[in-house]
This record gives C-alpha cells, sequence and structure tokens, in this order.
C-alpha cells in the first residue's frame, strides 16, 4: 500500500504535531502546508518506484520489511540484516539532525549511492497510507532538505514511529526503532567499512555511549533535549476499564502541579504547552460525546502516575472517542488521577494491553 500524500498531509497538519514536534514557530498555518505540500511532492514515492526500486534494494539488506515487522522482544537484532552484514546498536533519536545527516551523506558518497530511502514501518500507522516513503536525492543539504514545513518538523523530529533508512547501493541501511516504551535507538548495518562509516559509528560511540556526556555536542540541540528529558523515562503500564452512567459528569480535581513535574514524558508535554500558552482544558467540543460514553478503556502509566490514553464505548459497544487524537486531548488524559483515585471512584475492571490496542485501533 503506497503512501498518499493527500493522507499524510491531513494527518500531519493538526496541531497536535506542530505544538509537539513543530521547529519554526514564526512560519505560517498557509506557508508551513505549502511547504509541507512541495516537500511531499517532490520526495514521495511513486507505486512504481516504491516497487521497481525501493523495495528490492530493501531486501539486500534487511531480513524484514515494512509489512514483516521487526520485533525486538521476540527477536535477536541479528535478524534484523541480511548475512554479509556488520552491524551496531546505539541509542538515538530523533531520525536526523544537521549532524547525523551529513554524516550519512558522506556514507552515500563514499558507497557510490544516489539516492537515499525512508520508509517507515507501517504498524506504527492506523492509516497504512499515511507512512512515510521517502526518496532524498543524495547531495541536497540539510537547510534544503529541512525546509518542508511540518512535513519534516514530524518526519525528522517525532519520536514515535520506526523507520528503515538506507542507500540505493544496497552497503548498508539503518533501522530506528523509537514506537517502544523502553529507550529509543537505532541499529546501523554494512558490508564494507570505509572511513565515513566509521566517522559515523565514532560519532554515536562517544563515551561508550554514555549520552549524559553525549548531549552537549555543540549543535545537537534536538538529541539534547531527548537525552535528558525522554530518555529517562520508565513506563509500566496498567490497563483497566469501569462504566459511567450515561450523561453523568464526573468531578475531578483539576491540580495541574504534578503534572508539569512529568513534562520529561511526551502527553504531560503537551499539557504543560497547553497549560503555559492558556489553551483551555480538554475539549469542550467533545463534551456531548464524553457524556454518550458508557464504558471507558484506561491506558495508564503506574511508573509516572497519570493517565496515557483512553478509549470511549457507547452503550452499544462502539468506540465513540479515543483519545489523545487528532484536536482531542482526551478527558482524563487532561485530569490528574491517580490509580487509587480510579480505583476509589468506579469499578475498575483490568484488561490486558491486548484488548486495549484492540479497541484503539478502531476507526472513527
Amino acid at each position: 500500500m503506497i503512501m498518499n500524500i493527500e493522507t499524510c498531509l491531513e494527518k500531519y497538519s493538526d496541531e497536535f504535531y506542530s505544538l509537539m514536534y513543530g521547529v519554526n514557530d514564526s512560519m505560517s498555518q498557509e506557508e508551513s502546508m505549502k511547504k509541507a505540500r512541495a516537500f511531499l511532492h517532490q520526495h514521495a514515492m511513486s507505486d512504481q518506484e516504491y516497487r521497481e526500486i525501493c523495495l528490492p534494494t530493501m531486501q539486500k539488506i534487511f531480513g524484514c520489511s515494512p509489512d514483516k515487522c521487526f520485533n525486538v522482544q521476540a527477536m535477536a537484532i541479528s535478524e534484523m540484516f541480511n548475512n554479509g552484514f556488520v552491524y551496531f546498536s546505539y541509542q538515538s533519536s530523533p531520525l536526523f539532525w544537521k549532524e547525523s545527516y551529513e554524516l550519512v551523506l558522506s556514507i552515500c558518497k563514499n558507497c557510490g549511492d544516489h539516492t537515499i530511502f525512508i520508509v517507515e514501518e507501517k504498524r506504527c500507522e492506523e492509516c497504512p497510507t499515511s507512512a512515510f516513503q521517502i526518496r532524498i536525492p543524495v547531495g541536497i543539504p540539510w537547510n534544503d532538505i529541512s525546509d518542508g514545513g511540518f512535513i519534516t518538523d514530524v518526519l525528522f523530529n517525532m519520536f514515535r514511529n520506526n523507520y528503515y533508512v538506507f542507500g540505493d547501493s544496497g552497503n548498508w541501511g539503518k533501522w530506528c526503532d523509537y514506537d517502544n516504551d523502553y529507550i529509543d535507538y537505532e541499529v546501523f548495518g554494512y558490508k564494507d567499512s570505509n572511513a565515513a562509516i566509521l566517522s559515523y559509528k565514532n560519532y554515536f560511540s562517544i563515551s561508550k555511549n554514555d549520552f549524559k556526556a553525549y548531549v552537549n555536542l555543540p549543535g545537537n540541540l534536538r538529541v539534547a533535549f531527548w537525552n535528558t528529558i525522554k530518555r529517562e523515562k520508565k513506563s509500566k503500564m496498567k490497563y483497566f476499564s469501569f462504566k459511567t452512567k450515561q450523561g453523568e459528569t464526573v468531578k475531578v480535581n483539576k491540580s495541574y502541579g504534578k503534572r508539569l513535574l512529568q513534562c520529561f514524558f511526551d502527553r504531560a508535554l503537551i499539557l504543560f504547552l497547553n497549560k503555559v500558552c492558556h489553551i483551555p482544558r480538554a475539549n469542550p467540543d467533545f463534551d456531548d460525546i464524553y457524556n454518550r460514553v458508557k464504558t471507558w478503556y484506561v491506558e495508564y502509566d503506574e511508573a509516572n502516575d497519570y493517565t496515557n490514553r483512553e478509549v470511549g464505548l457507547d452503550k452499544n459497544g462502539e468506540v465513540i472517542v479515543k483519545a489523545p487524537y487528532k484536536k482531542n486531548l482526551g478527558f482524563w488524559v487532561d485530569e490528574d488521577l491517580t490509580l487509587k483515585d480510579y480505583s476509589d471512584s468506579f469499578e475498575i475492571q483490568y484488561v490486558d494491553k491486548r484488548e486495549f490496542d484492540m479497541l484503539w485501533t478502531k476507526t472513527l
């Protein structure tokens, strides 16, 4: 299933993404959309390009594909690459910043690449046609390639997607695992070592991959942010459901104090930004939907004491709301309930992750 430009633009033009990953705050929404559209029309692969050029090259390098997902909990990292490849892994995100992009360009020139391919693992997307399938001609400088409005903000800075990145020579590739509950990391594989690959390896091996020492590298502001804030995250998710009376208004404590201290995690960071920018509490436009919810399913981070995601079902058992999703930050996500608050207020029933995720993937 090939990437659809309009689907991708519609998804990532949502205010959520500009708040979370936006770099150029001074750019107007119209200008950002214009740049994003131009970037995708120039760099998104056609179906023919993907099938005839990208995918065959990808299969020479990787033992997996976007449709056959690599599972780090069930598979050895050595299974990521085909025979003949040497690999090393390291902690890192986001996908590219100026220094890492320029190091990859050096590798491309040494290996004789003409194109860099970026292919998103489709399982990260609820709608697979919004998954990135990008080709970048070797030689485009960072200032030009990163000037794609909100699309390049998301593509290069978002930490929730997984990516395959490789050159058309088939001599190197990296898999980027940003969609897990533990730590963001990449695995870089190559056939033949050269000076550019050694420079890349050394860059990501500073202080034996001690990122606390690594964060102060000049110009590496994005990586410094994720390493000092997000890298330390520890998550322990609990999943449970509870019922409410239809039309019931739930009164909860609206203290933000605890939530502000948790801004190191992505959802708390959004709420922190909302509070600072004086954005009103959780979407009054959705109040009618909230009042029609009969059963709630909650994903709760027990390690950090906050609600991470929520799904609401109506009296017929149909999913009518999930959050955070598009413009809806959520009802429970926006509150400061502890796990004890939930159990004291409702008759909660614990469920497994699979049941929650099955509901979460329902299309609204």
